[in-house]
């Protein structure tokens, strides 16, 4: 992924390098168009835009509110999410 990040640290462009299908691709850019970032600095250490190359996404887990239905199935002893 590929971040450009103005002055104020405000995201202002997303692009997917490499989408792994599923929506995973979709999920991490809008994650990313929410992000806080720092702005990068220039060596007089003044705010300038940016651009971050290859940003890692790591995806959390579901809430504990949220709902995940999985069934067991008692003669095959082997769980089956529905």
């Amino acid at each position: 992924m590929r971040v450009k990040v103005d002055a104020t640290g405000r995201v202002t462009d997303v692009a997917i390098v490499n989408d792994p299908g599923h929506g995973f691709g979709d999920a991490a850019k809008a994650c990313a168009l929410k992000a806080p970032f720092d702005p990068a600095s220039d060596p007089k250490g003044r705010a300038v835009a940016a651009e971050l190359v290859s940003a890692r996404v790591t995806v959390p887990r579901p809430p504990c509110n949220q709902v995940v239905y999985v069934r067991y199935d008692h003669e095959e002893d082997r769980h089956l999410t529905a």
